[in-house]
């Protein structure tokens, strides 16, 4: 099979990131970090 190129997995991710959807690894990250912020508070 033929992997993705570069330009539409890039794509997908940013717009994953832009509906702030949790598949996105990015989006993912964020929220993790989000809670990690909000915990030592």
């Amino acid at each position: 099979s033929n992997p993705k190129p570069i330009e539409e997995h890039l794509a997908e991710q940013l717009i994953l990131a832009a509906n702030n959807d949790s598949s996105s690894p990015s989006v993912k990250k964020r929220h993790e970090l989000e809670r990690i912020a909000q915990a030592s508070r």
